[in-house]
């Protein structure tokens, strides 16, 4: 049946993106297209629109990432779809955030459809059941992302701006899931680097988060 093929090369492509092998992965969503035809079950089309958004992501299109999530959630109804959203509404939030700050890091004004995007998938995914463990590492992401947008902290908050990462891998962790545990990991070290904070144990948290990044990614060979 096609529709269960797509969902073998929809797994396969993400694989790929994660790897950074944009073109294998998107050579295997254009084949997961055309097993699915016209459906638009939510539990292939949504996976399917992520991993098209990671691709974009991967490459630096921000903006088309941010643009693929977006006109993909606008398109969302019932609250069969809602496990498959979160991970739609995190990587939203990242391309959004990785936006602003590439516009502050240009002394420039944050894009407004960064901004807005920010805002919406905020107030969506209050909207959303987050019963499982799962959707609340999502959400624990999505809040990340969100402070990662904001303005930069001043030296002396890295317990603050440590904290929403912190209780993202904590559930990645718990969930045994090394991607997201990795990427949690990183973001926790990069932001109480850029808090500014010198402090002997500003370091060592941010020695320590790295340091297990790097282990898991080393175990992904």
């Amino acid at each position: 049946d096609g529709i269960y093929r797509a969902g073998h090369l929809e797994l396969a492509a993400g694989i790929a993106a994660h790897r950074g092998d944009y073109l294998a992965a998107e050579s295997l969503l254009a084949k997961a297209r055309t097993e699915l035809g016209s459906s638009t079950d939510a539990q292939f089309m949504l996976t399917v629109y992520f991993d098209e958004a990671l691709v974009r992501y991967g490459r630096g299109d921000f903006a088309g990432a941010r643009h693929r999530v977006t006109t993909t959630l606008a398109q969302v109804t019932g609250q069969l779809s809602t496990r498959y959203q979160w991970p739609l509404l995190w990587l939203g939030a990242r391309a959004a955030a990785d936006e602003v700050i590439a516009a502050r890091d240009r002394r420039q004004p944050a894009p407004p459809g960064a901004t807005a995007a920010i805002a919406d998938l905020t107030r969506t995914a209050g909207s959303l059941n987050a019963a499982h463990r799962p959707a609340r590492g999502y959400r624990a992401l999505l809040q990340a992302e969100c402070g990662r947008a904001a303005a930069q902290p001043a030296a002396g908050t890295w317990q603050a701006a440590a904290g929403s990462w912190q209780a993202a891998a904590a559930v990645w962790r718990e969930l045994a899931d090394p991607y997201l545990l990795g990427y949690a990991l990183f973001r926790l070290a990069e932001s109480v680097l850029t808090a500014g904070e010198s402090h002997r144990t500003a370091r060592a948290e941010a020695a320590q988060a790295i340091a297990e990044a790097h282990a898991v990614a080393a175990s992904l060979g």
